[in-house]
Parts: C-alpha cells; structure tokens; sequence
C-alpha cells in the first residue's frame, strides 16, 4: 500500500496540536502522532494514546490530506475545455463586458439602479 500524507489533529487537555505525518492508514498516522506527541511531553507513547482512545470524549481527528489533493487534480482534469473548438473565436469584449450604454441595445432591460435584465433563450 502506498504511503499517503495524513493530518492528526491531537486535543490535549485543550491544546490543540497538529502533526503531519505520511503513513499506509489512519490508524498508523494516529501511532506515530501520539508517539511524537508523548516525546514532547516526556510521557510514554501508550499512556498518551490511552488519553484519546479510552476517554469518550471526541478530542482526536484524523484526516487524509494527499487523496484529496489528487481527487481535485483528476477533477480538474475531467473538466478541461477542448479548446481547439474555439481557437478560431474572439470575443468583443467592448460588446458582451461593458454595460454603461446597455439601456441602448435590443432586448436589453436597464433599471434605474443599474441593474441589467437580459433576455433569456
């Protein structure tokens, strides 16, 4: 399995530390987060697992971070635009961007606030 970048957000007696760690699976990135929480308090990596696994207060996440980051990048590749369609189109950006003389044009509505109503196809 390949190791995937992890954030543990650890609430000890109400502070709060946060650790990033690369690990195979939650339950892995939780380990190493308590161990390197227990060295900075020189306490035990067990005594300070026991706090967040035994208590039933909700005082631990555990959250994948590099999955995500590559879901939005397949995403953003699923919707690419083929441009090749449109390489040959401009735009006046004079006509479709600038609404200072609006009221003037066909088929467009100006209200006396500004407001632009456009006709719907």
């Amino acid at each position: 399995m390949k190791p995937e970048l992890y954030k543990v957000t650890l609430n000890w007696h109400g502070e709060v530390k946060e650790y990033y760690r690369w690990s195979t699976s939650e339950s892995q990135a939780f380990h190493y987060a308590t161990r390197e929480l227990g060295r900075e308090l020189n306490k035990s990596a067990h005594n300070v697992r026991n706090y967040f696994i035994c208590g039933n207060m909700d005082n631990y996440t555990v959250e994948l971070i590099s999955a995500k980051k590559t879901e939005e990048v397949s995403d953003a590749d699923k919707n690419k635009v083929d441009n090749s369609d449109n390489s040959n189109r401009t735009m006046d950006s004079q006509s479709s961007l600038d609404f200072t003389d609006a009221s003037t044009k066909e088929g467009v509505n100006t209200e006396t606030d500004g407001t632009v109503h456009l006709p719907v196809e």
